[in-house]
């Protein structure tokens, strides 16, 4: 299941405008959103609530998604729904 996921993903990636780029940066839910098993129309894994703190992991090269980590949960939601944090606190900067 893991390498289907994993194979899922990167397929999805090269569709959705290339490889995905390490961000590793610390971030903010600006809203609610569900977070998703790929980038795009993939299943729901859970919803987290608006002001959040996640790890953003990677983002797609257009931006539109970005792979985030939040306790034990790990997937993909909309780079709109992120702000980044610089030293801590709020930054006006979205994920690159």
């Amino acid at each position: 299941m893991k390498r289907l996921f994993s194979t899922t993903a990167f397929a999805a990636l090269l569709w959705m405008g290339g490889p995905a780029r390490a961000a590793d940066q610390n971030a903010l839910l600006v809203r609610s959103t569900d977070v998703y098993t790929g980038p795009g129309k993939y299943p729901i894994l859970t919803r987290l609530i608006r002001g959040a703190q996640v790890k953003v992991l990677a983002c797609n090269t257009i931006q539109a998604w970005c792979e985030v980590g939040s306790g034990k949960t790990r997937g993909w939601v909309s780079a709109s729904a992120l702000e980044l944090m610089s030293k801590g606190k709020r930054s006006s900067e979205k994920p690159r």
